[in-house]
Parts: C-alpha cells; structure tokens; sequence
C-alpha cells in the first residue's frame, strides 16, 4: 500500500498556507488507483484549499514495481542534485523494513535513481513489458502493456 507524509504548502498564488498528503511510495501491485495519477504525472498535484489554485510539487517518490526485484526512486530533475548515491543504501534499508521478502534477498534486489518523469515511465514500462507474467493483467492494462 502507498505511504505518504504531511507537508506543510504555501501557495504561490494566495501566499496562504495549507497542508497536504505527499506520497512518498507507490507499489504497483497494490496500489492500482494511483498508477494511472503517476503516469499522467500527477502524483504530486494539489488545490490550494484557500484559493483553489492548481499546483504540482517537485517532490520524490519510491515506486515498488515489483516487491520481489525492482523498484525505481523517481526523481524530478530540480531535486536530483539533492539525491545522491549515497542516499540509495539507506533507501534499500529502509525499504528492507516494509517488506520481510527484501530484507533476504537484498543483495538481488534492483534499485534504480531515475531523474526525470519521461525517464522514469520508461524504465516502469520496459521492466512490465519484459516481465509480464510477474504483473496482474489490471496493471498490464493500466500501463498500456
């Protein structure tokens, strides 16, 4: 199931603040309602409660592709200079802790830094496309796959 975080907002257009549900991970599997948000890329789009202004936050998000192999930190490129390498090991920790099954095989486990929303839509879609049997034929039809 997703995971998200409280973030304080303050609008660009009213200046107002307001907080807001920021979702921090995705799993493909389990989270079917939020897939078709993230390839339109607006996973991270909120409403000013005040205004009612449109607004779409530069923010990361984990997405568990697969839970047994893959999973991609999907990073809009104003941030990528904030995420670094060393970040990675301390993502697969702990992402080791929301699933008993990685924290065995993590050593097998793929992780990917992918900057960019284009970018990152095609290394979801090529990994589902390569491994369809692996996915429920609700995400295939979902993603197009």
């Amino acid at each position: 199931m997703y995971s998200s975080h409280k973030e304080s907002i303050i609008c660009p257009n009213c200046h107002r603040t307001f907080k807001t549900d920021i979702i921090d991970l995705i799993e493909f599997s389990k989270d079917l309602d939020l897939i078709p948000k993230f390839l339109k890329g607006d996973i991270h789009k909120v409403k000013c409660p005040h205004c009612k202004f449109n607004l779409k936050l530069e923010r990361a998000v984990l997405i568990i592709v697969d839970p047994e192999s893959f999973m991609i930190w999907a990073i809009p490129p104003s941030l990528k200079d904030k995420y670094r390498e060393e970040k990675v090991q301390q993502l697969i920790e702990l992402v080791g802790n929301y699933t008993p099954l990685l924290k065995e095989s993590l050593s097998e486990f793929k992780l990917e830094l992918s900057v960019g929303f284009e970018n990152t839509i095609n290394k979801i879609k090529n990994y589902v496309s390569m491994n369809k049997k692996r996915f429920p034929e609700d995400v295939l039809k979902i993603i197009n796959i």
